[in-house]
């Protein structure tokens, strides 16, 4: 099928997919108050993304925002690619993508991440976000201040961007 350039910017009839073009864009958004008070990661509901077709060559551009809080504990969040975690320090414990410990601050904390997955394969490809709290015992919020406050609601996303290599 040909490709058709319109004097409005516009094109139709094909795909260009040259280096650097975005060839698809897929989001996640939550905007549910969450918690929870555990040490072992579990996903977060509403922050995955899946992208089909990935093509050989291609990178991923992964943008987060993510609005944390607690009271007496520390936060981690770790990207997946999959089931393997992207975007990973180099320490060990409890670490991840993204970090905060706040104790007796009682804070509600707006993060942003950015990543380019440079290696995402091909096909099929899930990016996720999982969380966990230093403590069993402290909770750790989502899009809450101290969970379920009317006054403090937030909201979190991940967006995924294909882009051509």
């Amino acid at each position: 099928m040909g490709i058709t350039f319109h004097p409005d910017g516009r094109v139709t009839g094909g795909t260009i997919k040259s280096s650097g073009n975005i060839i698809q864009v897929q989001s996640g958004f939550v905007n549910a108050q969450l918690n929870m008070s555990s040490t072992t990661f579990a996903d977060i509901t509403g922050l995955t993304v899946t992208l089909s077709n990935v093509q050989s060559g291609s990178k991923v551009y992964i943008i987060s925002n993510l609005h944390m809080a607690t009271a007496d504990a520390g936060l981690a969040f770790r990207l997946f690619r999959g089931s393997t975690e992207i975007s990973e320090p180099s320490t060990s414990g409890i670490d991840g993508a993204m970090v905060c410990n706040i104790d007796n601050y009682n804070l509600q904390v707006p993060a942003a991440h950015t990543f380019l997955d440079t290696a995402p394969g091909t096909g099929t490809v899930i990016y996720k976000w999982q969380w966990r709290s230093s403590s069993g015992s402290q909770a750790i919020y989502l899009n809450s201040y101290q969970g379920g406050s009317t006054n403090w609601g937030s909201t979190s996303s991940i967006t995924a961007m294909e882009v051509a290599g």
